[in-house]
């Protein structure tokens, strides 16, 4: 294993996306490993670059997220079974209850929203955060739990904002208050900023919410 960007777990099985190999490897309970899905290049059924990946849990199917602007499936014991083309080329994927999906386009294509949900057919229902200027796009966009499904994006005005994401669209679902600690909208975040090193807190990431608690990393040089 060379770097862990994503875990998933499904049927007893571990499902590892592994960004150094560009791959994904699959282990049974016992830590054993099963297979592997490495499939890149450019042809059908290859990626350019694998960027994200879910367990569909519907039809049983591994579906990955490549580029450039494609989603390919495989069966739980990792065959090829079909792939589609998408007309953007998102960076992160997460699959709603109702088959439906949101993609997480980051601001770097201007042509198309920084969020997107479409249809399982991946036709554009509705775009979110238009016109908004993003400061980073992270492995862990999107966070799952049995609370529901999350985004912490990281915007220029850097709020401290956790949205829900469901089948009737975005919620902004909890802000996050540091009081004196909250980063100083007019003050850019940048590695070379004094501020680094100062009491302002930023970068909220790996939202969880449990049954009466929530938990959640944050940067801080204090």
């Amino acid at each position: 294993i060379g770097i862990i960007e994503q875990l998933r777990i499904s049927n007893n099985k571990f499902f590892v996306m592994d960004r150094e190999l560009q791959a994904i490897l699959v282990f049974n309970d016992q830590g054993n490993f099963l297979f592997k899905i490495s499939a890149q290049g450019k042809g059908p059924g290859e990626y350019n670059f694998l960027r994200d990946f879910y367990i569909d849990e519907t039809s049983q199917e591994i579906v990955i997220l490549g580029s450039p602007n494609k989603i390919l499936r495989y069966s739980m014991n990792g065959d090829f079974i079909t792939e589609s083309s998408l007309l953007f080329n998102p960076l992160k994927v997460v699959a709603l209850p109702d088959g439906n999906f949101f993609f997480w386009n980051g601001v770097n294509n201007r042509d198309i929203a920084p969020l997107v949900r479409t249809d399982r057919n991946f036709n554009m229902l509705e775009s979110y955060f238009v016109d908004r200027e993003e400061h980073l796009t992270t492995s862990n966009m999107f966070t799952e739990n049995s609370g529901g499904i999350y985004l912490r994006p990281f915007f220029d005005n850097h709020e401290n904002i956790v949205y829900q994401l469901t089948t009737a669209g975005v919620i902004a679902k909890f802000q996050m208050d540091f009081g004196s600690n909250n980063w100083p909208y007019a003050l850019e975040i940048n590695h070379n900023s004094p501020l680094r090193d100062d009491r302002y807190i930023y970068g909220i990431r790996d939202f969880f919410e449990g049954n009466q608690w929530i938990s959640f990393k944050f940067s801080s040089k204090r």
